[in-house]
């Protein structure tokens, strides 16, 4: 070759690496304002906000692929989701203190193109102050396998404030519940309790009481009321929500609990109607132990993922994955995959109807 095209050969390849270095070392670097947040103390319901920014300290253009909260907390999407180097953008950040009390903890997950870090996580944590707490926190819940009547619950409520309370029952929407108040420490502390009165169906009824508490701080409490009657096996959720708009495929999980004396509970098979829904059954296994401890005590366990396309390709009737088990008194169950909200709901929070008196 001859030697003026050699050298210019040479140059070439020293311009191209040069470029190529270049466009290595042109990257984002996404940094936070702050590691992690406490907002400390905050009464329930009131609500506790903050400005996160999001800067860029790479070399390279900084593009924001995803910002989301975990329960409890809600983030608005950046300004903007591409930050030039040296630049920054804003997250407004909102953590709801409804329906919780004391120690609380939430996270936001941001992802991005940063070569080193695709995932940030920022931490949330705080402690949520009731004039009434309530225990469970979740409110009065009876749960058993028999409908039987004479089923029994209990709602601990402990005064945290310098007023006496003087607890009354205002109203209850679930009528197959009597209720009856107990003081434990007068002003104070009490027990509610609840019976069932009626025989009841397998399902989920659901409804509200209303209590007055005198006080000047959360005068009145609205607490759920609960009751489960549980099949022998059943799906957990019993049916899946996919919201329209959110245009993307999504996993879900479906637990098979069983509830049965049998050592030989065994999931068969599990498939579904629709050709874009793959299922995969998981084996079946010993649950964890907070679920042995809980009435009724779960015997054995299952999961079964569900790989869902885009909500659009699920039809307005929405879809149905079929389990089939070994248990002769339930060898089959359907859970729906829709985005119908009130079906969903209907099947999740029951809508079923209390038999006559």
């Amino acid at each position: 070759m001859h030697r003026t095209q050699l050298v210019a050969r040479g140059i070439l390849i020293v311009l191209s690496a040069g470029v190529a270095f270049a466009q290595e070392a042109a990257q984002p670097k996404l940094t936070l304002s702050q590691p992690s947040w406490d907002f400390g103390k905050a009464w329930h319901p009131e609500p506790r906000s903050m400005v996160l920014t999001l800067h860029n300290e790479g070399t390279g253009e900084l593009r924001i692929e995803e910002v989301r909260s975990t329960c409890g907390c809600t983030v608005a999407q950046p300004a903007t989701n591409r930050v030039a180097p040296g630049g920054s953008t804003t997250v407004n950040v909102k953590f709801d203190t409804h329906g919780k009390q004391g120690d609380v903890s939430s996270k936001v997950i941001i992802k991005s193109n940063d070569p080193k870090r695709r995932e940030v996580q920022f931490p949330i944590k705080g402690f949520v102050l009731r004039a009434v707490t309530r225990d469970p926190l979740g409110g009065f819940g009876v749960r058993a396998l028999d409908g039987k009547p004479g089923l029994v619950g209990t709602l601990k409520l402990e005064n945290q404030t310098d007023q006496p309370m003087d607890l009354k029952l205002k109203s209850n929407t679930l009528s197959a519940l009597d209720i009856e108040i107990r003081e434990v420490t007068p002003g104070l502390s009490y027990e509610v309790v609840g019976r069932t009165n009626r025989q009841l169906d397998e399902g989920q009824y659901r409804g509200a009481m209303i209590f007055t508490t005198g006080l000047d701080r959360e005068p009145t409490l609205n607490i759920t009321a609960t009751i489960r009657i549980f099949s022998v096996v059943q799906p957990s959720p019993g049916a899946i929500y996919l919201r329209k708009g959110d245009e993307k495929p999504v996993t879900r999980r479906i637990m098979v609990q069983y509830y049965g004396q049998s050592d030989n509970f065994k999931v068969l098979g599990a498939k579904c109607d629709h050709p874009l829904i793959n299922v995969k059954l998981g084996p079946v296994q010993e649950p964890y132990a907070g679920l042995k401890k809980m009435q009724p005590p779960m015997k054995k366990m299952c999961y079964v993922t569900a790989e869902l396309p885009e909500p659009s390709k699920i039809p307005d009737a929405g879809s149905i994955i079929e389990i089939r088990t070994n248990d002769p008194e339930v060898p089959l169950m359907k859970v729906l995959v829709t985005t119908d909200k009130v079906a969903w709901q209907g099947i999740m929070y029951g809508t079923n109807p209390l038999p006559a008196n």
